[in-house]
């Protein structure tokens, strides 16, 4: 696993966390609360016993994020800041969607909805880094990888939504 997946995981968890606990605050539902808790422990197990997770944030792996071109290997801030570009063009999706409607008809604010995108920003992330690494090599590279990151975010839900229509397709439903 590269300290890039390393960081955006722990990044996950820590939305996770910060969300359960939030939704406790709110619901006081303690079962729920030790379920999710329980679901971050083992998930944590599971990438520990299988990639050593997370050796990355406890010192000096090894592992180069990015050797970028000529062998740069300070291109990695680029892939964080193109991962924060997804995750606020997620959060700018869902402010978006809320302020389409006219205030009288919205429903309650829900932090929840608001912040449940960052659990697929991996997914919509992925695709993009393997075009980060022509792209990024002036500023006006650069600055197009954010844009495009921070569409990505913006328009994941046409994303997820295409990735089932295919999916619906391949497999017949049974009735």
């Amino acid at each position: 696993m590269s300290t890039l997946s390393e960081i955006l995981v722990c990044i996950a968890f820590l939305a996770f966390l910060v969300l359960s606990i939030l939704s406790y605050r709110r619901d006081r539902k303690l079962p729920r609360l030790l379920v999710e808790l329980s679901c971050l422990v083992v998930l944590a197990l599971v990438l520990h016993a299988t990639f050593g997770f997370p050796k990355a944030l406890f010192g000096d792996s090894g592992l180069v994020i990015s050797k970028g071109a000529g062998n740069n290997y300070s291109d990695w801030p680029i892939f964080v800041f193109a991962y924060l570009s997804v995750v606020l063009g997620m959060l700018g999706q869902g402010l978006y969607s809320r302020f389409n409607v006219v205030a009288a008809e919205r429903p309650p604010f829900d932090w929840g909805s608001l912040l449940a995108p960052v659990f697929v920003s991996p997914l919509v992330f992925s695709p993009l880094i393997s075009t980060l690494g022509n792209s990024a090599g002036t500023l006006q590279g650069i600055f197009v990888v954010f844009v495009t990151a921070f569409e990505n975010g913006f328009f994941f839900k046409a994303f997820v939504e295409q990735r089932q229509a295919i999916h619906a397709q391949a497999s017949p439903a049974t009735t």
